[in-house]
């Protein structure tokens, strides 16, 4: 778990930089005057950064942000299986136990990996851990104490088990904070299909979680669902004398995977209301909901604009080195 970075002086030099900039590498402890001209060769440019750096660089792109990843989706899959089963209560079979005891043990060896780092910041050794802020310690005790809560939940259904592993599960998502804070400040994150493989967490939590909104609001009794523009030029929704093939459902209870379509349709922007207060009106809920999916637009906007400068700027100056 810890990685050791190779300790060098090597340094990476500009070698466009005018002859008359050249810095003298003092070897020896010698002064400036005594320095001949067979001393000053193509390496005795402005450094860029060191290799140290540039290690530091690549490790963070191809362990560090995979790792983190790693964690907060068996947290993630942790967090469906719990608010699942309050919600539609169901039953788990034993391969999803299997799973979620696989993802409690990468919780695990991820939240003992971080209090040792922090217990031993002052030894030279970097790890994945380095970009993370010391207070984030207590976020993994927070995790460990939260896993017995949790297994809790799936033998039984009492209350002071439920609410205090939900609780403590989605404290645990302060880390999808952090992990987008290393991501945006890491180069290399600037393609489309990079934003897309890196935020999806987001919106899988997103349409989950208003999918358990929807039920426990009870929107999923009697409710009628359109996708289409039907009469009306300003009308979203369908009349109840129109064809039932405009509707995922009319009558009756929507199944789960109902509301999940109904979630995902809503974040994707298909859905302007889900019609809970009538035709074409957006209730207090709904409101709300709009607005949070608004600044998280905004916000994936900034991390997108933010990685693309911070990849410019590492580019220049690897670029600069060739």
């Amino acid at each position: 778990m810890l990685l050791k970075f190779p300790t060098t002086d090597l340094v990476i030099y500009n070698p466009k930089v005018r002859e008359t900039e050249l810095l003298v590498k003092r070897q020896h402890g010698s002064s400036s005057d005594s320095v001949s001209d067979s001393e000053v060769s193509e390496k005795s440019y402005a450094p860029l950064f060191t290799e140290t750096e540039f290690w530091e660089a690549a490790v963070t792109l191809n362990f560090n942000l995979t790792w983190i990843f790693i964690t907060i989706m068996a947290n993630t899959i942790l967090y469906f299986a719990i608010t699942h089963k309050l919600t539609f209560g169901h039953s788990f079979n034993i391969t999803l136990v299997l799973i979620c005891v696989f993802c409690y043990i990468i919780i695990i060896v991820d939240a003992v990996a971080h209090v040792l780092w922090v217990w031993r910041k002052d030894v030279d050794n970097r790890t994945v851990y380095r970009q993370l802020k010391s207070w984030t310690v207590y976020l993994y005790l927070a995790s460990l104490i939260s896993i017995p809560f949790q297994m809790a939940t799936f033998y039984t259904n009492k209350i002071y088990f439920d609410v205090p592993a939900l609780l403590l599960i989605c404290v645990r998502f302060l880390k999808i904070y952090l992990y987008v804070g290393l991501m945006q400040n890491s180069p290399g994150q600037i393609t489309i299909a990079n934003l897309y493989k890196k935020y999806f967490i987001l919106w899988v939590v997103i349409i989950h979680a208003m999918t358990c909104v929807w039920v426990a609001i009870g929107c999923n009794e009697g409710t009628e669902i359109c996708d289409k523009k039907f009469k009306g030029p300003r009308t979203y929704w369908n009349s109840v004398t129109a064809s039932s093939k405009a509707y995922w459902t009319t009558s009756g209870i929507l199944r789960p995977v109902d509301l999940y379509w109904v979630s995902a349709n809503f974040v994707l922007g298909g859905f302007t209301s889900l019609g809970y207060e009538g035709a074409s009106q957006q209730n207090a809920i709904e409101e709300l909901i709009c607005i949070l999916i608004m600044f998280l637009y905004i916000w994936l906007v900034y991390c997108l604009l933010n990685a693309d400068f911070i990849n410019i700027v590492f580019l220049m100056r690897i670029l600069l080195c060739a």
